[in-house]
C-alpha cells in the first residue's frame, strides 16, 4: 500500500496470469483486508491519520458493502456480499 494505491499480485503463469471469475468476486474483499491492515498497523505503530480515516470511511460508503459485513462480524457468520463483477 503507497498513498492511494494499492498493489495485488497475480501470480499463474501456468494460465497466464488471467482473472477467472472467482477472482474478480474475491477482489473486493482483498481491498478489504488491505484496508483493515492499514488502518490496523497505523493505530497500532501510534501513527492514526485522519486523512487515510477518511479515505478508507468515503470508500467504504461507496462500495455499500460496510453494513452487510459489520453485521455478519456481529452475527459471527459468513458475510453475503451482493458485488458482482
Amino acid at each position: 500500500m503507497s498513498g492511494h494505491t494499492a498493489t495485488i499480485v497475480i501470480s499463474d503463469p501456468a494460465r497466464r496470469n488471467a482473472l477467472t471469475p472467482a477472482m474478480w468476486r474475491r477482489l473486493p474483499a482483498l481491498l478489504d483486508e488491505a484496508a483493515a491492515k492499514e488502518t490496523i498497523d497505523l493505530a497500532v505503530a501510534g501513527r492514526p491519520s485522519a486523512e487515510r480515516e477518511a479515505f478508507w470511511q468515503a470508500e467504504m460508503h461507496r462500495a455499500g458493502e460496510a453494513v452487510e459485513g459489520v453485521a455478519a462480524f456481529l452475527d459471527r457468520r459468513p458475510a453475503t456480499f451482493t458485488w458482482n463483477p
